[in-house]
């Protein structure tokens, strides 16, 4: 569910990208803490986080459901 969901692979590119885009006009992340691109690129960190999550929560919830669907 996690490697499927079309909303996160989408934040991971545009995080990718800005990664890719920082690196190539800084030499690593740190350096450019303080930066717009740096603060884009940990709203995105944040953004995948909580969407992970969300989803893991759904998978949880639609597997306890099955589950005790299935009991006697």
């Amino acid at each position: 569910m996690l490697c499927r969901d079309p909303h996160l692979t989408n934040l991971r590119r545009q995080r990718e990208a800005l990664s890719g885009e920082i690196r190539f006009g800084e030499k690593s992340l740190s350096s450019a803490r303080g930066t717009e691109m740096h603060q884009r690129h940990s709203e995105l960190s944040k953004a995948i986080s909580r969407r992970r999550q969300e989803l893991r929560r759904k998978g949880w919830d639609q597997f306890k459901e099955e589950y005790h669907s299935a009991m006697p």
